[in-house]
């Protein structure tokens, strides 16, 4: 019973770590911000689009939140809503491709929740600059034998010779820590998760899920 306890005590406290990361007050006061610089511009029709994308991230974050495991399409649909935020914040020059594998069906596959908003956050936030040239992340799903792979790259400054342990070490980096948690948590030692430098410049995510 204690161990049962101590285990119930450790994924409600992963949860609570996870709505924290979600709800951080300078994204919320950032977001508002951005609200209103584009009234005070007068430009109404954008203001509504963001003020839609926000009340349907916060109502994202509240149902998903306290699920141990959401649909794939649950995740994108997040994901998509949280890029659209991001991309007014910071650079709406950024583009974003996501490619699907034809044999994912995403109404079936289950996945943590927010497992790629922390990875695209750091694109946002450290991978490009003013000075950068197209940017671009891509989001890309496949099925590979038994496994599904889950790839984030962007085309930004590359890792500047940081290993996956520095990243995960960077008192910053509270949202890769808490997505490592779940994912040893949720599927134990079917799942992997690498980072490496794209050749052609930027940085990738793999993340691999086993059936």
């Amino acid at each position: 019973k204690a161990e049962k306890a101590e285990m119930e005590a450790q994924e409600l406290q992963l949860r609570l770590d996870m709505l924290q990361f979600l709800l951080k007050p300078h994204f919320i006061f950032n977001a508002l911000s951005s609200v209103q610089n584009l009234i005070l511009k007068n430009e109404i029709d954008k203001s509504l689009e963001y003020t839609g994308y926000f009340a349907k991230f916060l109502r994202g974050i509240m149902q998903n939140s306290g699920e141990q495991l959401i649909t794939l399409k649950e995740e994108l649909d997040n994901t998509l809503r949280y890029i659209e935020l991001e991309k007014l914040r910071f650079n709406e020059e950024v583009q974003v491709k996501i490619e699907i594998d034809e044999q994912i069906n995403t109404a079936s596959v289950l996945i943590i929740p927010f497992l790629f908003q922390p990875l695209i956050e750091n694109m946002f936030k450290h991978a490009f600059n003013k000075e950068s040239v197209n940017p671009e992340i891509c989001l890309k799903i496949q099925k590979d034998n038994e496994k599904l792979v889950y790839s984030i790259a962007d085309n930004g400054k590359g890792l500047n010779g940081k290993t996956l342990q520095d990243l995960l070490s960077n008192p910053t980096s509270k949202g890769m820590k808490i997505i490592v948690a779940q994912l040893q948590k949720f599927f134990d030692n079917k799942h992997s998760i690498t980072v490496a430098e794209v050749p052609t410049g930027g940085v990738v995510w793999h993340i691999s899920v086993y059936f």
